[in-house]
């Protein structure tokens, strides 16, 4: 695999294929064997229903470029074949997550309304607890005699 710029690999923190959906998960680390010229340490499949893709991940960017993307008519994506091309590399997020959609828009804020409901209950239940704790008690009467 060749990398332009040449130098877009150097202090990366991870640079690696993976595979994954196909039956498993296959990562590969890339090392460099020439001038921006990279080679994965294994192979990973590249065939059936899995998914592969070259990840770099440098300073803040993760990034990424599909190797191979099989078809998926029920989002209607078309096959993203293993063959030689370039393609640009993009936020590895829009590729890992290409099933999602956007949904119907209400479950994120009822379970947001959720969480937020939980987090209000256990703060009332801790100060109520807290002040019971620390609230003057009766002093105990008592008779004695002598």
């Amino acid at each position: 695999m060749d990398l332009t710029p040449a130098d877009a690999g150097a202090d990366a923190r991870w640079f690696q294929t993976m595979s994954w959906q196909g039956g498993g998960l296959a990562i590969a680390e890339m090392a460099e064997v020439g001038p921006g010229q990279y080679l994965s340490d294994k192979a990973i499949p590249v065939t059936g229903r899995g998914k592969a893709l070259v990840r770099l991940h440098r300073g803040g960017e993760m990034m990424a470029a599909p190797v191979y993307f099989p078809a998926d008519p029920e989002i209607g994506e078309p096959e993203i074949p293993a063959e030689a091309r370039t393609v640009p590399m993009t936020g590895e997020r829009e590729l890992l997550l290409r099933e999602t959609t956007d949904g119907g828009g209400l479950i994120a804020p009822v379970v947001y309304g959720l969480f937020v409901a939980v987090l209000v209950g256990w703060a009332a239940a801790f100060v109520l607890a807290a002040r019971r704790l620390s609230a003057p008690r009766d002093p105990v009467r008592a008779d004695v005699t002598v």
